[in-house]
């Protein structure tokens, strides 16, 4: 039934994701311990669910120093990776409005502003925010942070 309704905003174009690249998770084994770990493919793993049902809907992958791993998006139909809070809350407003022939977040590492033709006039003079990767990191914590080698990684 959830199924249904999923599958007729997906095809009228009214339904759109938005996920995290990396994730804390925890794993419960026979009922007892937690094991908590950093999912590095959640995003991806996220997009190739979606894609494997055939959904059609946009997906962006909102991430911080994860962003260099996240060229994956670039395989797929509408979708995009940004570190910009401005591109997700434009991604937002253009489904409440129903627009849906933007595509400035359709790239690896999507940094332009989106805005629905109707508040076009109203973000003329916005200045787009920083991104958290600007404000927080520098090209050498981000490599090696999201560098991993050949063996895996760990924290």
């Amino acid at each position: 039934m959830f199924t249904e309704h999923l599958r007729r905003r997906d095809d009228n174009h009214q339904i759109r994701f938005i996920t995290d690249n990396a994730r804390w998770e925890s794993h419960t084994s026979q009922g007892h311990l937690k094991r908590h770990f950093l999912d590095l493919s959640a995003g991806e793993a996220i997009l190739r669910f979606l894609r494997g049902r055939q959904y059609k809907a946009p997906v962006l992958v909102y991430t911080g120093a994860s962003l260099p791993s996240t060229s994956y998006v670039l395989e797929y139909e509408q979708c995009g990776s940004t570190t910009s809070d401005v591109v997700c809350l434009g991604f937002i407003a253009c489904l409440a409005h129903a627009v849906d022939n933007d595509r400035g977040w359709q790239t690896f590492d999507a940094r332009h502003e989106i805005v629905p033709p109707s508040q076009a006039q109203q973000h003329a003079d916005h200045q787009p925010s920083e991104t958290r990767l600007s404000r927080f990191g520098d090209g050498t914590s981000t490599a090696l942070f999201c560098d991993i080698e050949s063996g895996g990684g760990s924290l």
